[in-house]
């Protein structure tokens, strides 16, 4: 009696550092900053008062592991506050290794000892029956298993599958066809013959049980790695698409007018700059709407805002994709045309003024709508700023002649 108390007392030491070594890598693992030792302590008395009940009450280890394996789900559930795909993998690890340790073990006592398997089931009543020895050991090497485990790169190897549902789902998958594999060799513990077969099984399967955890690992967190490499591409072409229309959004802000949809002042003077310093052959064209005032004043500001979309629609659609129309002023427009000669542009926005008198009565406008525009080469000035105001006077030119045609 003593000397079973004594091996009851080493199972249990053996179990505790077992116990606390697990949930110690189970803080690193999910990093928390402190270690749970209440929690560690609170465990390991439920953890372990089933173990001996279940010992006397001669369950089948399959059973007592299964329900060993919901003690862990559960406690790291409601105690680390997690999801459960990330509890049972915790609770996997907690369990594989040390079933595995714990069949092998047997296995290697029953070759050793020439006993059957069957000496160290679960049924602790009968004579004969030696499982505290494997066990003792068997908790014991799990546990600096766990103590190595923490001190080397696999936690965080399990850090990064956690981040990943996906993987952490498959890797949780091929965590319970390791254990159904294991459990199913405690089968042959309650086989009565003394089979060396089933004893070298045993150990083949706690050895397959860990290489195939161990490819598990280094195979799910790769994938893990390369969806968290995904996901962070993805928000990053996010944000950039988001930067970029940002961006658009800004410059049209800066450069293009509200009401038209035409290139503003600002941008106007930048691209005359840009064109000058180019020696780039152009002409320039100042635009200006006949009586927007007498439209705006007689028929209100919608109509003369309606005038104003018109001639912007009309003058872009007279200007190709390498041409500028800018809104100058309040009724001014200036066009830039690349490559054109000052008698193709005059032809040109005659012609778009044709177009607007006969949009008039097709768009039901309540006046007639008409331009004057003045042209100007870009070889006829030696500045920008000689071109703009040569192509002004030119502009008034052909509105003054308008009004005194009328008169």
């Amino acid at each position: 009696m003593p000397k079973q108390l004594v091996l009851m007392a080493a199972v249990a030491v053996s179990y505790f550092f077992y116990h606390y070594e697990f949930f110690s890598f189970v803080d690193c693992v999910l990093e928390c900053r402190e270690k749970r030792r209440s929690v560690v302590i609170l465990t390991f008395v439920l953890n372990y008062a089933w173990f001996v009940a279940a010992s006397f009450l001669d369950l089948h280890l399959i059973v007592n592991w299964t329900i060993f394996f919901f003690f862990f789900l559960l406690q790291i559930r409601i105690f680390y506050h997690v999801g459960f795909d990330k509890s049972a993998m915790l609770a996997y690890f907690g369990i594989i290794p040390g079933l595995a340790w714990n069949i092998c073990l047997r296995c290697i006592f029953a070759l050793l000892l020439n006993r059957p398997l069957t000496s160290f089931d679960n049924q602790i009543k009968l004579p004969g029956n030696i499982k505290e020895y494997p066990i003792f050991l068997g908790f014991v090497i799990t546990g600096f298993l766990f103590y190595f485990f923490r001190r080397s790169q696999l936690y965080e190897r399990l850090c990064i599958i956690l981040r990943d549902r996906s993987s952490l789902r498959f890797h949780v998958g091929i965590q319970f066809v390791l254990y159904v594999y294991l459990v199913l060799n405690l089968l042959g513990y309650y086989v009565p013959s003394n089979s060396v077969f089933l004893k070298f099984w045993g150990i083949k399967s706690a050895v397959f049980a860990f290489i195939g955890l161990n490819i598990c690992i280094v195979y799910t967190m790769r994938m893990s790695r390369l969806n968290l490499y995904r996901r962070k591409m993805r928000e990053e072409w996010t944000t950039m698409l988001a930067d970029k229309e940002e961006e658009e959004r800004l410059w049209t802000l800066a450069y293009v007018d509200a009401l038209t949809g035409c290139y503003n002042r600002h941008l106007a003077g930048q691209v005359l700059e840009k064109y000058s310093a180019a020696s780039k052959d152009y002409c320039l064209c100042f635009v200006d709407l006949d009586h927007l005032k007498t439209a705006n004043d007689k028929f209100g500001h919608q109509e003369g805002d309606r005038y104003l979309k018109t001639t912007a629609s009309a003058l872009t659609a007279a200007a190709r994709d390498e041409d500028y129309v800018f809104r100058y002023g309040g009724d001014e427009f200036l066009l830039l045309f690349s490559e054109k000669n000052r008698s193709q542009v005059t032809d040109l926005l005659k012609d778009t003024g044709q177009k607007l008198k006969q949009y008039s009565s097709d768009k039901n406008f309540p006046f007639i709508m008409s331009i004057s525009f003045g042209v100007a080469q870009c070889s006829e000035a030696e500045t920008a700023e000689e071109l703009l105001s040569l192509a002004d006077r030119r502009m008034y030119e052909q509105k003054r002649g308008k009004d005194r045609r009328k008169r």
